[in-house]
């Protein structure tokens, strides 16, 4: 009975060193994942690379996509879009809703590969999935577009108006540009939630939003007006008594 008390109290040590071991090395990787941020932050790009490489070749997520971020942009290293293919894949496999936007990017955009609507829409639709708004914003623009897909204006009010409700400014925009130029799902102008959607999109820095929110505003009564203005301000608070539906 000792000698099985004595192994039960060996293995329960072994576990815990094993356990500690294991919590100081997450540790260790979220420490340099923080400190490749740091460096990227101050511009200091080959610095964020050493940090990050060990990591990512070690299998963090995070890590590879923002090595592919690197190989994009050229940030640090030679740009090489076929090395951020490779990294955002990892990432993206690992389900890592960044990284499976940036690759659709690359495949829209034929960045290391021939271009592909079809492999981009695979992994915008695995990044909505995973709530990247960005993503369902190109969603939206592939079937406004007919992109890889039949254009369906329909279904791209649909995708743009998820992205725009989530704060998206493009989705707000290419929402609001929808409603004036009646693609909207009754097919007639719709000038009040144009403007409102258009101002919000320009109150977050979407400056081509401003000439549909003047012409919505052209055709606005006052009391409208006036209505539209106060939905902006209750929206762009995040008040609860905002109301995306009206």
């Amino acid at each position: 009975m000792r000698g099985i008390k004595e192994f039960i109290i060996g293995c329960a040590v072994a576990l815990l060193s094993t356990c500690g071991l294991m919590s100081a090395l997450a540790d260790d990787e979220e420490a340099a994942f923080n400190a490749g941020l740091a460096a990227m932050q101050r511009g200091h790009y080959a610095m964020a690379y050493r940090a990050w490489i060990d990591i990512a070749q070690s299998g963090n997520a995070r890590a590879k996509s923002n090595i592919g971020y690197l190989y994009e942009q050229g940030f640090g290293v030679s740009q090489d879009y076929g090395k951020a293919m490779t990294w955002y894949s990892g990432a993206a496999d690992d389900g890592l809703a960044e990284a499976q936007h940036n690759l659709g990017m690359m495949y829209a955009n034929a960045l290391g590969t021939e271009e592909s609507w079809g492999r981009a829409l695979l992994w915008f639709r695995r990044a909505a999935e995973n709530e990247s708004f960005e993503s369902t914003y190109m969603i939206g623009l592939s079937y406004y577009r007919g992109l890889g897909q039949i254009e369906d204006k329909p279904s791209a009010l649909y995708y743009f108006r998820i992205a725009a409700e989530s704060g998206y400014a493009d989705a707000q925009y290419m929402l609001s540009y929808m409603l004036l130029a009646a693609e909207g799902p009754t097919l007639k102008a719709d000038p009040f939630n144009a403007y409102v959607w258009s101002s919000l999109a320009l109150e977050s820095g979407q400056v081509q939003a401003e000439e549909v929110r003047d012409l919505a505003r052209m055709v606005l009564e006052k009391d409208d007006l006036l209505r539209a203005n106060l939905k902006i301000s209750e929206c762009a608070a995040g008040d609860a008594a905002c109301d995306y539906t009206n």
